[in-house]
């Protein structure tokens, strides 16, 4: 958990303000309600927050450990008035048809057990409309890079796994698990420095 959290909060804290801004840029949405799905820390969701004031942001993690440092992270942010914490399952989301303007997660599709369920689901949640943007990346190349260089530091096998998750394998394998969705028109795409599922209900 340590070394975890020495990574989320130091090594990838640049990261977070540039995707959410990134993310924002390319929606065009600013107002509703946004979840963050597998937010671990709630690192990105509480970035997404500050940028837009019009938006309820719902942190949502499996772990209750995570969710207990996203709720300080929240106070301390003082993002406490529009920032709710949940705790559940994307293979199970715990939210109504139609509820979510907008549906983020970053790093967490890596680890869902059904990686379709998890996006029907996502999709289920969604307004008409309405975004989502799930997958990983590090906002632009110069971040990559920084990211890069500290991680191969701390973590030899980081970039093998990074490759596999992020490389023409990853591309392959989300293209093809976004045909066995619910979903027709999506797109799977390598902006921002990263790998990304985005579509629009």
């Amino acid at each position: 958990m340590k070394s975890f959290e020495h990574v989320v909060n130091n090594i990838f804290a640049p990261i977070y303000p540039v995707i959410a801004e990134n993310i924002i840029n390319e929606t065009g949405i600013t107002r509703g309600v946004c979840i963050d799905v597998g937010t671990g820390f709630g690192n990105l969701g509480l970035e997404l927050a500050k940028l837009a004031p019009d938006i309820e942001t719902i942190l949502f993690d499996l772990s209750d450990e995570m969710l207990k440092e996203a709720q300080q992270n929240c106070v301390r942010m003082m993002l406490s008035d529009r920032v709710r914490i949940q705790q559940g399952n994307v293979e199970q989301l715990p939210f109504e048809d139609n509820m979510a303007d907008l549906i983020i997660s970053r790093g967490s599709i890596f680890f869902w057990d059904d990686q379709v369920k998890g996006v029907n689901e996502i999709y289920r949640v969604l307004k008409p409309e309405g975004y989502a943007y799930i997958g990983g990346g590090f906002g632009n190349q110069e971040l990559l890079l920084q990211v890069s260089e500290k991680m191969e530091e701390h973590d030899p096998e980081w970039k093998n796994d990074r490759k596999k998750r992020a490389g023409e394998k990853g591309y392959v394998h989300f293209e093809n698990m976004m045909k066995q969705t619910d979903i027709s028109h999506y797109e799977v795409s390598r902006k921002q420095a990263g790998l990304w599922i985005i579509f629009k209900k």
